[in-house]
C-alpha cells in the first residue's frame, strides 16, 4: 500500500474513532517535531507536522490511534496489520 493511501484510511480511521486530525506548519518550534496526540476539552486530537514527509505523518497517526480499542472496529486487514507492527 502506497503512503498518501495509508494516510487517507488512516484519516478515516480517526474519524470513525471521533479524532480530529489537523495539520499544523512547525515550523517556529525546536527540533522539528513530526507530531503527537492529546485531549483537548475531552475531545481526541491528533496535530501532525504538514512539513513532514508522508512516512512521517503517517507514523504519528499510526502512533495516536493503535493506543485506541480498535477490536469491534472493521479494519482493512493491511491497515490492521500495519497498526499493530512495532516501530
Amino acid at each position: 500500500m502506497d503512503t498518501a493511501t495509508l494516510l487517507s484510511q488512516l484519516e478515516q480511521l480517526a474519524c470513525k474513532l471521533g479524532v480530529e486530525v489537523r495539520y499544523e506548519s512547525f515550523e517556529d518550534e525546536p527540533g522539528n517535531c513530526a507530531g503527537g496526540s492529546c485531549r483537548v476539552k475531552g475531545k481526541h486530537l491528533v496535530i501532525v507536522n504538514q512539513n513532514r514527509p508522508l512516512e512521517d505523518q503517517v507514523e504519528v497517526l499510526r502512533r495516536a490511534l493503535k493506543s485506541f480499542d480498535l477490536e469491534n472496529i472493521y479494519i482493512r486487514p493491511a491497515l490492521r496489520e500495519y497498526l499493530c507492527r512495532q516501530a
